[in-house]
């Protein structure tokens, strides 16, 4: 009787670990991708850049960054890979505010903030 209650013992303790052990093991959520569209690598832009990059990793960002060196028609090809990729946010500094009008409508039809 003794070694019956303890082999049942042993069978749920053994397997609220595995359970207790598939929780702990869940991955982690999925980080927040954050799509960046901007318009040269001049020094202000570059250093927009590294430090959203230096920003993203610890706070669970993943950053998708393209430069469109001063290229409106560049940029907005540019964007609409950028939002293929389905991200969260589109930080957008325009080469062009009027250009860049219809890729912004694209951003919110697609219900990404802008």
């Amino acid at each position: 009787m003794k070694a019956a209650r303890l082999i049942g013992l042993a069978f749920w303790l053994g397997l609220a670990g595995a359970v207790g052990s598939a929780w702990a093991e869940t991955e982690p959520p999925a980080p927040t991708v954050v799509a960046v569209a901007l318009p040269s690598a001049r020094e202000y832009w570059r250093r927009l850049e590294e430090a959203l990059r230096q920003a993203a990793p610890g706070r669970g960002v993943e950053l998708l960054v393209e430069v469109a060196d001063g290229n409106q028609m560049r940029q907005n090809a540019q964007i609409v890979r950028l939002l293929s990729k389905n991200p969260a946010v589109l930080l957008l500094a325009p080469q062009d505010a009027l250009g860049a009008a219809g890729a912004v409508k694209k951003a919110r039809a697609a219900k990404i903030k802008v």
